[in-house]
């Protein structure tokens, strides 16, 4: 599957090519040198993001959040992921969404069976 995207600067941050989010048209949210942050991971492991002791240093890695318009499929089986390859970050998003489709026709077919 080839994804069209498209790169700009995270709106109200600098404009020094350190800040930058990516759009590819699915129910993601991929940016880069966002305020850092703490998360728990699916495994109950507390990761961080961007936090580093000198204010001067950045985050070089690509991260991805769910935007709100998902499915509870998609809830169920995604991971916030880090990688210093966008390519990397966007395969893992085709590849988990297509996952999540598959999941909902399976779900979908299942709760009609019932009424057929």
């Amino acid at each position: 599957m080839d994804v069209q995207y498209n790169i700009n600067t995270i709106q109200d941050y600098p404009d020094n090519g350190k800040h930058l989010e990516c759009f590819i048209n699915l129910p993601f949210q991929i940016q880069k040198g966002e305020d850092g942050y703490c998360y728990i991971d699916k495994r109950g492991i507390e990761r961080s993001y961007n936090l580093f002791k000198t204010k001067d240093k950045i985050d070089d890695r690509w991260i991805v959040h769910l935007t709100e318009k998902t499915n509870q499929s998609l809830n169920d089986i995604f991971e916030i992921k880090c990688h210093k390859d966008l390519a990397v970050i966007i395969k893992y998003c085709v590849k988990i969404y297509v996952r999540a489709l598959k999941m909902e026709l399976e779900r979908m077919k299942t709760e009609f069976s019932n009424y057929i």
